[in-house]
């Protein structure tokens, strides 16, 4: 029996197992965020730079780790099973979960976007959002695309050597920490400014913060670089600082909302003055009849 190619990494049973929880997990921590959306049929709330930001960051981390991991996703065509190259590249299938997802909350933000303009904006406001949103989605992609790509034309046309190239998937990752920083500083900013959460999902938020934080333990157990894993570090900082921000509008909101007792006064305050309304429309009536009788 011919031996594995020395690229291959065998993981334990544990490290696997926090994959799988790390893949499913991010996939259905963005399902709450899908169904709000989808439910209230509004994208208000959202913030495309914030999305914009969120997805190119992604997809920078996931070619920094590609250019890093790229032997050992060349690896599967060296004799490796398809369990043993998923086993391989755990790494690469976790980073890929989340920009996948965020590419499909942006599609849903123009799908359900609200081209009436709200109290204060002209349609042309609103044009011009939804404009620069379909350019800034376009420009992600773009970016993270012409980025990757770039790095192996460069390292195959012998331009630039395989450190040089770490090097460049360095910097890739530095300024995916830097968009993911910036990708949830706008969130925070709407969210504060319209002192509401509006489709923003609270679930989503407590599911992704523990699972950044996951995603870093993950990573260091892997052997990632630091690039790589940074901008989940950065990201879980600011998912919990908007979870703060949501559960203390929570429980400003449900503090201003009235008790029973005052709902009952109230409804009992209502009737007594429709009653007497009632009573004094009667009473006109029966003068009116009086005179005219």
């Amino acid at each position: 029996m011919s031996s594995l190619p020395v690229c291959y990494q065998q993981k334990s049973a544990g490290s696997i197992a926090l994959a799988c929880v790390l893949i499913f997990g991010t996939f259905f921590s963005y399902v709450p965020q899908w169904i709000t959306i989808i439910r209230a049929r509004s994208s208000e709330g959202l913030s495309y730079v914030s999305l914009a930001m969120g997805l190119t960051s992604g997809l920078l981390t996931l070619s920094n780790a590609g250019i890093l991991k790229w032997q050992s996703i060349l690896c599967c065509a060296n004799r490796l099973s398809v369990a043993q190259c998923l086993e391989n590249n755990l790494l690469i299938q976790q980073l890929s979960v989340g920009p996948t997802c965020l590419f499909i909350i942006f599609i849903l933000f123009l799908v359900y976007f609200n081209h009436k303009p709200l109290p204060g904006e002209t349609r042309k406001q609103k044009l011009n959002e939804y404009f620069w949103a379909l350019v800034s989605l376009a420009a992600s992609l773009v970016l993270a695309i012409f980025s990757c790509v770039t790095a192996y034309v460069l390292y195959y046309g012998a331009y630039i050597t395989g450190e040089e190239a770490s090097v460049y998937a360095r910097v890739l990752g530095i300024v995916s920490a830097v968009l993911t920083f910036f990708m949830w500083a706008p969130q925070i900013w709407t969210t504060w400014k319209a002192s509401e959460g509006g489709v923003l999902s609270l679930p989503m938020l407590l599911i992704q913060a523990p699972g950044a934080g996951m995603t870093v333990v993950f990573q260091l157990l892997d052997g990632a670089d630091w690039t790589t894993w940074a901008p989940y570090g950065v990201a879980g900082i600011e998912q919990c600082v908007l979870i703060v921000m949501l559960v203390y509008f929570y429980i400003r909101d449900w503090n201003k909302e009235p008790k029973i007792d005052e709902l009952v006064a109230l409804a009992d305050e209502e009737h007594r003055l429709a009653t007497q309304d009632f009573d004094d429309s009667d009473s006109d009536s029966t003068g009116l009849n009086k005179v005219w009788g």
